[in-house]
């Protein structure tokens, strides 16, 4: 099942059910459009309603929730570099991956940081710091019913572009 939330009239929030085998960008994004985990990609680039949207199942960094990099599509769904990085502790299948070397981690270039958690990022990217969601135990902020069935997406077998 597939579904979105917008966020504005570009982004948004996809949900994708997908057991395939997990794959991650070698680093976080850079380009046009760096990854929103590293500190010096620039803020509000996406907008906040992106990240209260993805709060839920990023506070705790799962638990068997996978987040997706933003350039990633349907059809080719990577993880997130600056994720698994940062934000992946909580959620136990991705760390066995990580431990048994299924899943590399990734590195990050010289000079390059990443957030220390889900939380820190939204609030630079323009979130209340007083949300609930954003933190272990928080209350949601939105119900599953929110999500827009989607009808039609694009099955494209292309490889993300040179920021993924």
């Amino acid at each position: 099942m597939v579904a979105q939330r917008p966020a504005d009239d570009t982004w948004g929030v996809i949900g994708v059910a997908y057991d395939g085998p997990p794959a991650a960008p070698r680093r976080p994004c850079a380009g046009a459009e760096p990854c929103p985990w590293r500190r010096d990609a620039p803020r509000g680039q996406f907008p906040p309603q992106a990240f209260i949207h993805s709060a839920p199942g990023n506070r705790t960094g799962g638990p068997n929730g996978r987040f997706g990099c933003h350039s990633s599509t349907p059809a080719r769904p990577p993880l997130c570099a600056g994720w698994l990085l940062a934000g992946a502790d909580h959620n136990p299948q991705i760390q066995d991956l990580l431990r048994s070397g299924t899943l590399p981690l990734p590195d990050l270039a010289d000079g390059t940081e990443v957030y220390g958690n889900y939380a820190e990022m939204a609030v630079a990217n323009g979130v209340d710091p007083a949300l609930p969601a954003l933190y272990p135990g928080g209350s949601p902020v939105d119900d599953e019913e929110d999500f827009l069935p989607m009808t039609a997406l694009a099955d494209t077998d292309e490889e993300p572009s040179e920021n993924g």
